[in-house]
């Protein structure tokens, strides 16, 4: 479970900036 955690961590970043892309580019398409 420690290895999946750390796991998480370090791939939290790059999700987060892909999350974040892909709501500006949902709300770019609404707006």
């Amino acid at each position: 479970m420690d290895e999946a955690r750390v796991a998480r961590r370090r791939l939290s970043p790059r999700l987060w900036l892909a999350g974040g892309w892909l709501v500006l580019a949902m709300l770019a398409a609404i707006f």
